[in-house]
């Protein structure tokens, strides 16, 4: 998942952490960012991995819900990938969209040539 760069400290109560709710949505956040990525590589339609973005922020809200004292100190990390996967998911949507209205657009639109006088 995306973090800032001075994230040293990033999700440090899960280093040595047991196994809980938290975590387990945590994982499978990451894991949809994953197949959301995989998805896209595979090309067009690209609506599945729209939908694994969703799922990767659901999770992540399901994780600072379920998050209690023990990984209180590490909800900042992850409400800050849940603006960066909208972001991404937003992103996807947006070329989504220019695909539709400009069918090709995305694998290379060709222009036209210039006319001469």
């Amino acid at each position: 998942m995306a973090l800032p760069e001075d994230a040293e400290d990033a999700y440090s109560t899960f280093k040595d952490a047991v196994e809980d709710a938290c975590m387990r949505h945590v994982r499978r956040a990451g894991e949809a960012q994953q197949e959301a990525q995989e998805l896209i590589k595979q090309g067009p339609p690209l609506a599945s991995a729209l939908a694994k973005y969703d799922e990767g922020i659901a999770e992540l809200k399901k994780a600072i819900d379920t998050a209690g004292t023990l990984h209180g100190p590490d909800k900042k990390w992850m409400r800050h990938d849940i603006e960066a996967t909208k972001a991404q998911r937003d992103h996807l949507q947006s070329l989504v969209k220019y695909e539709y209205l400009m069918p090709g657009g995305l694998g290379g639109a060709q222009v036209a040539p210039k006319k001469k006088r």
